[in-house]
C-alpha cells in the first residue's frame, strides 16, 4: 500500500487511476483540475 497525505492506496487503485488519466490524456477535449481527476478515479476505483 501506498499513502500520501490524505489516503491510503492499494496497487490496484493505483493502476486503475494510471489507465484513467491515460484515457483522459486522449481525450484532448475534457481536461479537469488534478483534484477532480484524482477524486473521480478514486471514486470509480472504490465502487
Amino acid at each position: 500500500m501506498i499513502r500520501d497525505k490524505y489516503e491510503v492506496y492499494t496497487i490496484e487503485q493505483l493502476e486503475k487511476f494510471i489507465k484513467y488519466l491515460e484515457v483522459r490524456k486522449r481525450d484532448k477535449n475534457r481536461y479537469g483540475e488534478v483534484s477532480n481527476i484524482i477524486s473521480t478515479a478514486l471514486a470509480s476505483s472504490i465502487e
